[in-house]
């Protein structure tokens, strides 16, 4: 059993704030795939939706595996990391989408990573106390 293979056990507040922050990464996903349209630029408008449906379907899976109580993979944290990291980099290189969808993308591809990478610190350190208590 790997460290990167099973999400330790988590005390109660811990996996209460987990939740919110993967409901914000949810709404984040949904601002990501609609904001094309809510902007009324309709460049990239299936890459967006692609990216931030999967967003917010390993933020809800991993929501529903903590509600659950059941042991998850930290690759999914990854993955979001990484797909928040893709929309950043879109945004950051992008020229044929209007500014403010430039903004919009920028700043929620850089929250869904910061989110990400503070839930793997999370893990990560849970990870570390558990194995320095046994």
């Amino acid at each position: 059993m790997g460290v990167a293979s099973v999400t330790p056990q988590l005390e109660k507040p811990e996996r209460r704030r987990l939740v919110w922050l993967h409901g914000v990464l949810v709404l984040l996903g949904v601002w990501i795939a609609v904001s094309p349209l809510t902007f009324g630029s309709e460049f990239r408008v299936p890459d967006h939706a692609l990216l931030g449906i999967a967003i917010v379907l390993f933020a809800g899976l991993y929501v529903v595996g903590l509600l659950r109580g059941r042991t998850l993979s930290f690759v999914s944290e990854w993955m979001i990391a990484l797909l928040g990291l893709v929309v950043l980099g879109i945004s950051l290189v992008s020229s044929l989408v209007s500014d403010a969808v430039l903004w919009s993308d920028g700043i929620a591809g850089a929250l869904v990573t910061l989110i990400a990478a503070y839930v793997i610190y999370t893990l990560y350190r849970t990870r570390r106390r558990e194995e320095s208590d046994e």
